[in-house]
């Protein structure tokens, strides 16, 4: 079987340092959020499948255009949120993080997500309330002398980062919501050449765990703690 696990050497220390930041803070002030992006393409990927005739995922015609979901599932309540935007940038996870402090009013947002370099651009980070996290964030090159813009700053979004070791999605829960969207929608789908008509049964699957409806059959799938 294919096997690869993360390079990190600060793979036990992030784990510990995410563990204690979760268990002391306070679960009535506290919200505990993991996010993560996911690329929807136009034409359907390829799964097993069963019908009459043999299943066919159809390529269609037109180019295989793209639209990105970004989202946030609530590890105590199963509870979804998402963006879906044709890219995303830093305005877009600003507005998102915006859009959850709406969601959560008075509360202290922890958010555990991957390594993903547009996370700490430090147009994010001065946006946030400041950040103690111990672990160096990795970040290019080219951004070492970039200065932050006077659009984010002093906003103080009551939010903390978690980030988790590299390469390690199997640590980020999000990813099996994902998983499962793509085993009931995006394998196999019809819409090749429906795009617009996909990305609204996209909306639609998600928006059934935006609410308190289907939050339990969530929680059991991906495995959320009481």
């Amino acid at each position: 079987r294919l096997y690869v696990h993360s390079p990190d050497a600060d793979y036990q220390a992030k784990l510990a340092y995410m563990r204690t930041t979760l268990e002391t803070a306070d679960i009535d002030k506290a919200v505990f959020l993991c996010i993560d992006q996911l690329t929807i393409y136009a034409h359907p990927s390829v799964s097993c499948a069963y019908g009459k005739q043999q299943p066919l995922a159809k390529q269609g015609w037109q180019s295989n255009k793209t639209m990105r979901v970004m989202g946030a599932l609530n590890l105590l309540t199963g509870k979804v949120d998402y963006f879906i935007r044709n890219k995303i940038s830093v305005a877009t996870i600003y507005c998102f993080y915006q859009e959850l402090v709406n969601t959560y009013p008075n509360k202290q947002i922890y958010i555990i997500l991957d390594n993903w370099p547009m996370h700490y651009h430090p147009d994010l980070l001065v946006a946030l309330q400041t950040q103690d996290c111990p672990f160096k964030h990795r970040v290019p090159a080219s951004w070492k002398d970039l200065k932050p813009t006077k659009k984010y700053a002093n906003k103080n979004l009551p939010i903390k980062l978690l980030p988790l070791p590299t390469y390690a999605s199997w640590l980020n829960v999000i990813e099996k919501l994902w998983k499962k969207l793509k085993q009931e929608l995006l394998h196999m789908h019809p819409y090749k050449d429906q795009f617009e008509q996909l990305k609204q049964h996209v909306k639609t699957w998600l928006d059934k765990y935006t609410t308190h409806e289907n939050h339990d059959d969530l929680r059991k799938y991906v495995g959320l703690f009481n």
